[in-house]
């Protein structure tokens, strides 16, 4: 990480409103721990987006 050391989650969730990429880019940048929370299509998008290839969600 750079240098840093892992802190704990400064959030209790991340609530995903839809699946644009200013709104998911960064998804795997967030620390495992912090649940993940969306609707029935966004994560259908998303799952599609990571099936094909796009990079790491």
């Amino acid at each position: 990480m750079a240098g840093k050391k892992a802190a704990a989650p400064a959030f209790d969730a991340v609530l995903v409103s839809h699946a644009h990429a200013d709104h998911t880019d960064y998804i795997s940048f967030l620390h495992r721990d912090i649940p993940l929370y969306m609707g029935t299509t966004c994560h259908t998008v998303l799952r599609s987006i990571q099936e094909r290839g796009a990079a790491g969600l």
